[in-house]
Formats: structure tokens, C-alpha cells, sequence
């Protein structure tokens, strides 16, 4: 884990994304603009997927089939496409003009896939399509997005608003309102065991009765649930940037990797910890 994460700190814009047969999805930005999707081994070789100059690739998730969907944006318009993991056969999904799509999310018996579009109004909607992105359409109400699946496959939490967490059906509907205050709230993310919502706000557990379990003067922030049922989030301040988890109670926290002498960690884009299932603690 810790020699993945120092080989990614080392360009002008990385993010990680999922991990699949222990390979990560990794999207790179160079300072003269290049993007590119790779992949990264277990060894620490990266792989090229894809790389563009005139576009940027944004967001890869793993496709049910094995393949890998993308973002590719220009301007204020983008594309949800499929490429698979040689990078030797491509198509485009859908296309949405005048349409900023973010964060593909494939539901985890891969029948459906969520993805946001924000419109030439500065609104994100949800948009659902089959597991193959086909079909895609808008789902429930404006101002919704940044969704998480719930285990099943037939629910799914979004924030509403910037302030809300609303649980909605496959048809959009709101089904529960989990939480509504003043805080902007981002990158939820649910338990295996569907009893527990973790949420971005200054690191906030979400629960029946909602309880803060961090504060301080660093940023806390891109909480996930790991396979062992910890939660994993990353700790930004001017002195450190570090990779923590602890219980769902937010008892036992352990530090997993930190990263000495690094300045200015805010430009570092690694910060997608949401999209990593796991990690070493």
C-alpha cells in the first residue's frame, strides 16, 4: 500500500479509483495537460489505458463485463464510454451536450450504473442506465448526485442540495431523508452491511442520530468503508498528509500511511479514498 501511494503522489494531478484483481485504476494529469487512465499492479507497474490531449478522461470504474467506464469531457459537454482493459477496443456509451457527467457507478450485481450530470443550469441531476451504460435517463429530482449503492442493488443514498442525504428507489423516489443541516456534504459511502452511511462534512458517521466523531484543525475528509468493515479517510493540514482508520464509532484510529515533509498536500489529487476498498492497517 505504501509504495502504490508514493509512486502516485509524484505528478501534477493523480486520483485513485476502484481496485479489481488487485489493480488500481489510476487517472493522471500532467502539467501540460495530458490525461490519462492507467492501471497500476500489485508490483507498482503502470499499465497505459488510454491518454488524451484534447480531452480530459475522468473517472474510470470497472465494468461488469471487465472493461472500464470513463468520462472523456471537453468544455461544458461529455461522454460515458467503455474501453476495455488493453485500452485495444473502445465505444462511446452515451453522449450529453451541454452536460458535465462525473462519477460512473456501477450497482453491485451489475445490472444498473448511476452516473451525475450537472446541466447548462449549474444542477446536478442522477441519471440511471443499464449495466452496460445503455438507456441512460434523468432520475429524480434536480440537485441530487454524488450516489452510493446500498449492497443490494436496489437503493441508493445521494446528497440532495449540498446539505442533504436522501436514500432513493430505482425509480427516484425519495424513500428516506437521512440527514438535512447548514454543512455541505460529499462522497457518502455505504456499509457491506447496509446499517451505516459514511459521509464527508468535517468527517461525520451518519447514522439514526448522526454523531461527529473527528475534529481539529486538519481536514478530514473521502471516507470509505474497507472490507474489514473499518472506515478509512484521508487527513489534510498544512503539516501532513495521511492516510487514517478507525471503528465505526470512531474508537481504535490507526494511521495507515503519512506522508513526511510533503507541502502544499491541497494540490495533490490523490484524494479519492472513497473508491478504494481496502487497504493495509
Amino acid at each position: 500500500m505504501k509504495k502504490w501511494l508514493w509512486v502516485l503522489l509524484w505528478a501534477s494531478g493523480v486520483a485513485a479509483h476502484p481496485l479489481r484483481d488487485g489493480k488500481l485504476l489510476v487517472t493522471y494529469t500532467s502539467y501540460s495537460g495530458q490525461t490519462a487512465i492507467l492501471m497500476l499492479d500489485r508490483q507498482g507497474e503502470f499499465h497505459m489505458v488510454r491518454s488524451s490531449r484534447g480531452e480530459e478522461l475522468l473517472d474510470p470504474s470497472w465494468a461488469p463485463d471487465g472493461g472500464i467506464f470513463y468520462v472523456a469531457a471537453t468544455g461544458e459537454s461529455s461522454r460515458l464510454c467503455w474501453i476495455n482493459a488493453s485500452g485495444e477496443d473502445e465505444r462511446v456509451v452515451e453522449e450529453f451536450a451541454g452536460g458535465r457527467a462525473s462519477g460512473p457507478s456501477p450497482s453491485p450485481d451489475g445490472q444498473h450504473l448511476l452516473l451525475t450530470v450537472v446541466g447548462k443550469d449549474g444542477l446536478p441531476q442522477l441519471w440511471l442506465a443499464d449495466g452496460q451504460g445503455s438507456g441512460a435517463h434523468a432520475l429524480g429530482p434536480k440537485g441530487a448526485g454524488d450516489p452510493a449503492w446500498s449492497g443490494d442493488s436496489q437503493q441508493f443514498v445521494a446528497v440532495l442540495g449540498e446539505n442533504q442525504l436522501v436514500v432513493y428507489d430505482l425509480e427516484g423516489r425519495a424513500v428516506r431523508s437521512l440527514h438535512s443541516g447548514q454543512e455541505k456534504l460529499r462522497t457518502p459511502a455505504w456499509s457491506s452491511d447496509g446499517r451505516q452511511l459514511v459521509v464527508s462534512r468535517a468527517y461525520h458517521l451518519v447514522d439514526l442520530e448522526g454523531r461527529e466523531l473527528t475534529a481539529g484543525d486538519a481536514t478530514e475528509a473521502n471516507p470509505t468503508f474497507d472490507d474489514q468493515g473499518r472506515i478509512l479517510f484521508n487527513r489534510v493540514s498544512a503539516r501532513e498528509l495521511s492516510v487514517w482508520s478507525c471503528e465505526p464509532d470512531g474508537k481504535n484510529p490507526k494511521l495507515v500511511v503519512e506522508y513526511a515533509g510533503i507541502q502544499g498536500a491541497a494540490r495533490l489529487l490523490w484524494l479519492s479514498l472513497r473508491r478504494i476498498p481496502t487497504a493495509d492497517h
